[in-house]
């Protein structure tokens, strides 16, 4: 047994892909004497996710969601000659992170800026008008994809702001500079949606731990709610987002719980029990949210912190 221990994240994501990518077949190269190959397609033992590319179907329905997505876009880019993994499909084959929504066509544009006709479309698949030089794009697990950089301004353009965010603190944090994507925005010229990239490279950190976090910020942001930070030192220790001297946001995820940090939970909770405590003692309140209410209820959110700024207010400056 291979021991993987001591992998970086990156390192896994690349582990895993490629272990995925072994059970797929590219339908391209195979001839009409692999039988076996063929009768699995027949009887649905394995699926085609696009024309070209095939997965054992027991596979594929084993995979998470944003697997799938990835999967998927890698489908698509293989099985056309000429189409480049765009937008949100391209943050997925680049690991950056993505706020899964309940739909996710796949992204897909043309170099040339035009669309194939209706008939040559695959289906779940969104094509952009987006002009591409060689320079916006690069190979990536097979297929052509648009660089980071431009793929973040594509999901802020084409997304919205709050998915900007996401995917420009992931840029951040790996590296890359808010120059850069100035210099891809420029590259534009007029084009709609100009004013929310600009917006989202304004705001961008690279100090966000998690695309929730990201998300959060950027909704507090986006509704004009004021912010000391994102990583905001306490106390020696960090709070995900600092709104007053009084009030911070807390982002909880179920990996804290669960190993995935090489802590025993019950060695994380305690920990994580005596930092909050010493937060407090410090004289701030923590407001906590999970990825799912953020998601899907995030005007709850917003309502809940406006209304511990407001109670902060009329105590005077206190939590209350």
């Amino acid at each position: 047994m291979i021991n993987h221990m001591g992998e970086t994240p990156t390192e896994k994501i690349i582990r895993r892909r490629k272990e995925i990518l072994a059970d797929c077949r590219y339908l391209r190269t195979v001839s009409t004497n692999e039988r076996s190959l063929l009768r699995k397609l027949q009887s649905g033992e394995m699926i085609k996710l696009a024309p070209l590319f095939a997965v054992p179907k027991d596979i594929y329905e084993s995979l998470p969601f944003y697997e799938r997505r990835w999967l998927r876009g890698i489908a698509c880019g293989r099985s056309s000659t000429s189409a480049v993994v765009v937008g949100k499909s391209a943050a997925r084959v680049h690991a950056m992170w993505v706020i899964a929504r309940a739909e996710e066509p796949t992204e897909l544009a043309l170099p040339g800026g035009g669309v194939p006709p209706p008939r040559q479309q695959l289906p779940n698949t969104l094509y952009h008008r987006s002009a591409l030089s060689d320079e916006e794009t690069v190979q990536g697990n097979h297929v052509r994809v648009t660089t980071k950089a431009r793929t973040v301004i594509d999901i802020a353009r084409w997304h919205g702001f709050d998915d900007g965010v996401v995917a420009a603190d992931w840029f951040l944090k790996q590296g890359g500079t808010k120059e850069e994507l100035r210099r891809e925005l420029g590259r534009l010229g007029p084009v709609k949606n100009k004013g929310v990239a600009r917006k989202v490279i304004e705001v961008a950190v690279a100090n966000s731990q998690s695309p929730y976090e990201s998300l959060l910020r950027a909704i507090l942001v986006r509704e004009g709610i004021p912010i000391l930070g994102a990583q905001y030192e306490v106390a020696g220790f960090h709070v995900d987002i600092g709104l007053t001297l009084f009030n911070g946001v807390e982002v909880d995820g179920d990996e804290k719980y669960d190993e995935t940090f090489g802590s025993p939970p019950e060695l994380v909770i305690t920990q994580e029990r005596a930092r909050e405590k010493k937060i407090q003692n410090a004289g701030m309140r923590l407001l906590r949210f999970r990825p799912n209410e953020i998601v899907a209820n995030p005007g709850r959110v917003v309502a809940e912190v406006r209304a511990a700024l407001s109670r902060e207010k009329e105590f005077g400056g206190r939590a209350g």
